[in-house]
Parts: structure tokens; sequence; C-alpha cells
């Protein structure tokens, strides 16, 4: 069910379940679903960017990640009863995936890394149906025919946002084999153990932000310290009711 975080419609959901069945519903009966994620970093994007902001107000499933969407969840009077962050879903789609026999292609990050989350997700879940990976960023048609000539149920593309978001709605309908396209984000590095977790106490907290920016203080220090106050910037100008960027 959709509801209004300040100016993006994000899903409620009860529990990770509840979305899993919807999904597997989805899938089951041929439709083509989007799937991302809405972090404190997506939404500062989405302000900036028009096309961003449109393809995640008009998404199929736009689930919260993260304390940042927690807190302004609770300035709106949203409840959110469970933090459905991608590093931690995207596993449970997997999990779906194999109990029902979907197939999965994984798309995107450096190269080499997709091959290798695909060799960890198949140590993880016995039977899983990985019919296909692609590394890299430079996406071109032949990426499609290769997709397409695997025939996958599930897409779970790993490029980033927005790239990411914007590849998909610009090549979903030349994909009609694939029934649910993913946002991931980094979730390729983190399947592939590229990329570490946080330990548990720090993501029982929200606090999995905090171990990143330790492990790449210059790559993310913007990003969360510089980040962290414009979102919260945000949530001020939207609450006073002024228009930004993306409003324009």
């Amino acid at each position: 069910m959709k509801s209004k975080l300040l100016n993006i419609d994000i899903d409620l959901f009860d529990s990770e379940e509840e979305v899993l069945s919807l999904l597997s519903k989805d899938i089951d009966e041929r439709r083509s679903v989007e799937l991302f994620f809405l972090n404190a970093h997506c939404f500062n994007l989405a302000q900036k960017d028009r096309e961003y902001f449109d393809i995640l107000n008009s998404c199929d499933y736009l689930l919260n990640d993260g304390i940042g969407i927690k807190i302004a969840s609770k300035i709106e009077k949203l409840v959110l009863k469970k933090n459905l962050n991608g590093t931690d879903f995207i596993p449970k789609i997997a999990e779906m995936a194999t109990k029902k026999g979907y197939k999965i292609f994984l798309l995107g990050s450096k190269d080499g890394v997709a091959e290798e989350a695909a060799s960890k997700l198949k140590e993880k879940f016995e039977g899983i149906q990985i019919v296909g990976v692609h590394s890299g960023y430079g996406l071109d048609d032949g990426v499609l025919e290769k997709i397409n000539n695997s025939n996958p149920d599930i897409l779970i593309a790993g490029m980033g946002v927005p790239m990411q978001e914007k590849w998909i709605r610009e090549n979903k309908r030349k994909l009609a084999c694939v029934k649910l396209f993913v946002g991931g984000g980094a979730i390729l590095d983190f399947l592939s153990q590229k990329i570490r977790r946080a330990p548990l106490f720090m993501r029982k907290f929200g606090l999995e932000w905090v171990f990143r920016l330790c492990l790449e203080p210059g790559r993310l220090w913007r990003r969360y310290l510089v980040g962290n106050f414009l979102f919260f910037y945000y949530i001020l100008v939207l609450k006073l009711g002024l228009k930004t960027e993306s409003m324009r």
C-alpha cells in the first residue's frame, strides 16, 4: 500500500513475507514489476533529479531502507514495521526463487563481481538457478540479447542509483522474459563478499552506514556526512511547503 513520505510514495508492509508473497504472485501471473529501495541518499538524489524522482513515484514497489527513512517516517507519522533494506531483503528474494524455481540474472558491478556473487549464492542456496551474469556499467544492446537468451524471471541490477533505476525503466519493455526487476545498489559487492557487512549489533541499530563510512571514507564521506545534513534540510524544506529542484 502506497503512502506519502514527504514528496515520495513509499510502500508500507508488515513483514518481508508479505512482500515476497506479492512478488511471487506477480511472477506466477507473468506481470512485469519493478522493485526499488529508498534510503536517505536515494531521497536526496531524487530531489535534484526529476527523472529519478518520477521513476521512484511510479515504480510498483518502493521499500524503506535505513535509519534516515525511519526518522522521516516518524516525522510524517507513518509506521514502518520492518527495515526492508536491499542488502538483507534481496537474499530473501534469492531464497524464494530457489524454492519456487524462478531463474535469476545478475547484472552490474566491476568485472568478475557478478560471477563471484553467483558463486556465493549457489553455495548458500542449493539448487538456485542463476542463468546468467554480466559485470560492468557500459551496457549496450548485446547485454539485452544476453539477458533475453538466458530467459530469467528475475533480474537483479547492481549498478548504483540512479543509473540502475533509469536503465531498468528504459529497457524493461525490451526484456519481456523478466517479470521482476530489482534495483540492488551495491548488492553484488555484498553477495560476492567484496564488501563486508557491519556487525549485527550495528545493523540492528541502523548504524551500518557508519561501518561503511569507516571502510571507505574517501568514497563515502560526502554521501553520509554531507548527505545526512542535506537529507534533514530537504525534510525541513518540504515540511514548510517549499518546492525542491525535482518539483520545479
